[in-house]
């Protein structure tokens, strides 16, 4: 996963102040979410992270300094620790979008996706 997430930053703009790192399978991540992290953000965070209910989640929104350190990561590392470093300039904006954290990797997240679209 990291890979694919160096190969993303390498095709970033140059001006890129920030960029939003979501896995794949959170599909339902409301819009509103984005806007309240990219509101948020002031250029001397390192991230913002939404969390609900006290849980962390996706999407990240990662500045853009941070880019040689993640392209910089070996194997065996994440992105979250490289996150991690930086943690004391972190923001994490409260949010009541609870697919923040609804992985959909199995047939029963599915049902309960589809549930949860139903509500």
């Amino acid at each position: 996963m990291l890979s694919s997430v160096q190969v993303g930053i390498r095709a970033l703009p140059a001006d890129s102040a920030g960029f939003f790192i979501i896995p794949c399978d959170l599909p339902l991540v409301e819009s509103s979410t984005f806007v309240a992290l990219a509101e948020a953000w002031n250029e001397s965070a390192s991230a913002v992270s939404p969390v609900y209910k006290g849980k962390r989640g996706h999407p990240v929104l990662i500045s853009s300094a941070l880019i040689p350190e993640i392209l910089g990561l070996g194997p065996g590392e994440t992105l979250k620790s490289a996150l991690t470093r930086y943690r004391d300039r972190s923001i994490e904006i409260p949010v009541s979008d609870h697919g923040i954290l609804l992985d959909v990797d199995t047939q029963e997240d599915y049902a309960t996706a589809l549930a949860s679209l139903q509500q």
